[in-house]
């Protein structure tokens, strides 16, 4: 009775927890909130990430300029067949300090998401300088074309350390694209420890115009 129990035990377990690999759950659809001040936990995960982030933009420059970068790429575009997964080879470059780094991939291929996320450059450019200069940031930016809303993410709490960030029309209060970026804080499985901060997984959806869904995943092969 013991052993059977215990058994379901270890079923439960392995079934339903402790799989960090799945997708967060989709925030597509989802409504505006009021705009509030990136505050407690939220901060305190922005904090780290931007952090991190700043740590890159310098150890990337200084140590991986010129090195490859290898991506899996799942396209599906808007009343479209989904294109077959492909593996984008890149080379990481960046002119100069005041320019992002990108990641420049081989004659032929497509790169979706090519710029280097870090603390001046890419999603989180508009917010880790305030971030980390310990001022008051809004969770929300609108501008003439729309409003985006970020949110972050934790391990410990979601499965991965990262943000969210959720697109609105102009004068629309329902969400039309999100863009969850995974930001690998953890350097276990990477090449090296300077490798840290590298987007892990970017995950694009978006609503068509005529139903369905359009959708991007690109993970980083290490």
């Amino acid at each position: 009775m013991k052993s059977s129990l215990l058994a379901i035990i270890v079923l439960f377990f392995v079934s339903c927890g402790g799989d960090y690999s799945r997708a967060p759950a989709s925030k597509l659809g989802s409504e505006l909130k009021v705009s509030s001040s990136i505050s407690g936990l939220q901060k305190n995960i922005a904090v780290n990430i931007c952090f991190e982030l700043k740590s890159k933009n310098i150890l990337w420059r200084n140590n991986l300029l010129n090195s490859n970068f290898n991506f899996e790429v799942s396209e599906s575009e808007c009343s479209k067949v989904p294109e077959p997964t492909r593996t984008v080879t890149t080379t990481l470059k960046g002119p100069i300090n005041a320019e992002a780094m990108r990641f420049d991939p081989t004659p032929g291929q497509i790169l979706p998401f090519n710029e280097v996320a870090t603390d001046l450059h890419g999603i989180l450019g508009a917010y880790c300088t305030d971030i980390l200069k310990g001022n008051i940031v809004s969770d929300t930016i609108s501008d003439v074309n729309g409003t985006r809303q970020i949110s972050f993410q934790q391990a410990n709490v979601s499965g991965f350390d990262g943000f969210t960030l959720l697109y609105f029309r102009a004068n629309e209060l329902v969400s039309y694209k999100e863009v969850v970026t995974e930001v690998a804080l953890n350097t276990t499985d990477l090449p090296s420890v300077t490798h840290k901060g590298i987007e892990k997984v970017i995950r694009s959806r978006e609503t068509c115009l005529g139903g369905g869904t359009a959708s991007i995943t690109q993970t980083y092969l290490p």
